[in-house]
């Protein structure tokens, strides 16, 4: 039987713009961090966006989505949205309707390799296309103008400073003519674990923020790329074997910035998995005589809540359910 707390993105959306704060959009590409975003949301009594990429998983998207949409109606007790994030074709933003998806983006906003940026005509019209399919459905839809910087899962491969920044006429003019319930703005953010150089701290367009907001109350903004990159917890993962570079994210004080400008959807991908990664290696470099993988998977679920419970707070969603 269908979850009363699986909702339409927009719902939730909504009630972000009418509470002033932004529902926190967690990547996932286990059914274990399905269930441990929906878990700390109870938790936090937060809404709560699960978001999956197309071809990131431990199962094909034809196993995976379905089951993903069956955790999130088992144990929500709060608002939830499934939703595809970085939909880089119109067939993946049909097989995640199909699949019981509430809400899909179709990011146009560069090639379906990721590298080259579209025209705002061409990124309407293919944008267009998803909002026509999805209206049928009640599913909502996220586009993006502008090209957020930085590569990594479903945002092609590009450098931390490839970006173009959003204009508020371009912006205008895409909204109104797609018709669709949210936006990514590219304002100075980098998607990938590797953002930008320690001590380049980002710095992000507020002005653009508080504009677009101010022209389009009714479309909610989204921000990408907005993972901290925490030093402690790049360092964790490096202690017990990892690679990882330092590098430079987006401050909370920023994020709060931004929330309170009229960013109503914040993704968050990096950060829960860098605590993931952490706890994981930390797990298994303190058990070197344990070989049964719950444990361990239940670690990184532990460490990932943490982070997610963290951002929640700093987007203003706590306690609102």
């Amino acid at each position: 039987m269908p979850s009363e707390f699986l909702r339409p993105m927009s719902d939730l959306l909504v009630e972000a713009e009418r509470g002033g704060y932004a529902v926190g959009a967690f990547n996932c590409s286990t059914l274990e961090q399905v269930a441990a975003v929906v878990e700390v949301a109870n938790r936090e009594h937060s809404p709560v966006i699960v978001q999956m990429i197309a071809g990131v998983g431990t199962l094909p998207d034809a196993i995976m989505w379905p089951l993903a949409r069956s955790v999130v109606e088992a144990t929500a007790q709060v608002p939830v949205a499934l939703h595809l994030d970085h939909g880089r074709t119109y067939e993946d933003c049909a097989r995640a309707i199909d699949c019981g998806f509430t809400s899909v983006m179709r990011d146009a906003s560069r090639d379906e390799a990721g590298r080259t940026p579209l025209s705002l005509e061409d990124n309407i019209a293919e944008t267009l296309r998803v909002v026509t399919l999805a209206a049928g459905a009640g599913v909502s839809v996220e586009g993006e103008v502008g090209t957020v910087g930085g590569g990594g899962e479903g945002a092609g491969m590009r450098g931390a400073f490839d970006f173009e920044t959003t204009s508020v006429e371009d912006a205008v003019h895409f909204a109104r003519t797609t018709g669709v319930d949210a936006m990514a703005l590219a304002v100075g953010t980098s998607h990938g674990a590797v953002k930008f150089p320690v001590g380049a701290q980002p710095e992000l367009r507020f002005d653009l923020i508080e504009q677009v907001h101010r022209a389009l109350p009714e479309v909610a903004l989204v921000l990408h790329g907005s993972s901290t990159c925490p030093h402690e917890d790049v360092a964790r993962v490096n202690a017990h074997g990892g690679r990882v570079s330092p590098s430079s994210g987006i401050t909370a004080e920023d994020k709060r910035r931004a929330v309170a400008l009229g960013m109503r959807k914040i993704n968050q991908g990096t950060d829960s998995n860098l605590a993931w990664t952490g706890a994981t290696r930390a797990w298994m470099g303190a058990h070197r005589d344990q070989v049964d993988p719950w444990e361990v998977t239940r670690a990184g679920m532990e460490a990932m809540q943490v982070a997610v419970a963290r951002a929640m707070e700093v987007f203003g969603s706590t306690n609102r359910v």
